[in-house]
Parts: structure tokens; sequence; C-alpha cells
């Protein structure tokens, strides 16, 4: 009965952070759309953008330093600055989504304990067929919640890594707007 409460809990580990990194994606993925609309059609971005703040702190760069290494230093820092914004929440949202796996994991070991305590609880041969029912059982149990795990990783996953891919490229962006301007 303990262990079955532990499978549940499984579920619910799973279902709990799939829920966080979801929303967390969301909010990096609504933040990257409005910046990517920013840029579209015009010949920079919109004043209330990320890009639209990274250019007024470009202007300011240009007047202030007059050597391209300083300014370009400078504005590196800018940038980094930027793409930290929405890279470094990235960044974590990809790193811990590897847990979810492992709340998968988890409910296996708590099944497949399930399957050894039904076989502790043999005593006579015609008792067998039942144990077998609850070992079968067990295990089923054990590898459902491996297969939620996975199936719950893989998306958000490769949701992340798109993620990350549109946010190189709007730093590219943010970067040719730089060099195209000076």
């Amino acid at each position: 009965m303990l262990v079955s409460y532990f499978i549940f809990m499984t579920y619910i580990l799973i279902a709990w952070a799939a829920g966080g990194h979801l929303l967390s994606l969301l909010h990096i993925g609504l933040h990257l759309y409005r910046e990517e609309q920013a840029w579209q059609g015009r010949s920079g971005p919109g004043r209330k953008s990320l890009g639209g703040r990274r250019m007024r702190q470009l202007d300011e760069l240009r007047r202030e330093h007059r050597r391209y290494a300083d300014f370009k230093s400078r504005d590196e820092e800018v940038l980094d600055e930027l793409v930290g914004f929405l890279g470094d929440p990235l960044t974590h949202v990809r790193r811990d989504l590897t847990r979810v796996p492992l709340y998968g994991y988890l409910g296996t070991v708590c099944g497949i304990l399930l399957t050894a305590q039904e076989l502790s609880q043999i005593d006579e041969a015609t008792e067998t067929f039942k144990v077998l029912s609850a070992m079968a059982e067990g295990l089923v149990l054990a590898f459902k919640t491996t297969l939620v795990g996975l199936l719950t990783y893989l998306p958000l996953r490769k949701a992340a890594d798109y993620m990350v891919q549109r946010l190189v490229t709007q730093e590219d962006a943010w970067a040719r707007a730089r060099d195209g301007g000076s």
C-alpha cells in the first residue's frame, strides 16, 4: 500500500515539474515572440523591446567611445546582459528538465519494490498464480511511470532546444544591428 502511494506521488512530481517547466517556457517564448515581432518590417526593433533598449544603449556607447574596440567590448557586455535576461532562465529550465525522467525512474523503483514484496509473500504453490498476477501489476506500474516521465521530458526538452535556437537567432540580429550601424 505504501509503495502504491509512492508511485502516485511520482505522477504528482512529474506533473508538477512539467507544469512549472511549461510555464517557464511559455514565459520565455512570449518574450522571444514579442522581440521577434518588434524586429519585423522595420529597420530596427520597437522602442519597448529588449532590442530597442539595446539600441538606445548602443547609441550611448557610440557617443562615449570613439575607438571601435572599446565600443564593441562595452556593447558585448550589454548584449550579454540582454541575452542573459532570457538565456539564464532558459538554461535553468534545460538543466532542471533532467529531473523529470528521474521522477519516472523513482516510480519504476517503487513498482519493482512492489513486485519484490509480492514475491516475498509466496507461501504455497497454489498462491503462486495470485502472486505472479500481482507481480505483473507491479511491473506494469513501474514501467508506466518511466514512460510517463520520458514522454513528459522529451517534448519539453525539444521546446527548450527550440527556444535556444530562437534566442541565438535574436542575438545574431542584435549583433548585426551593431555591426551594420557602425
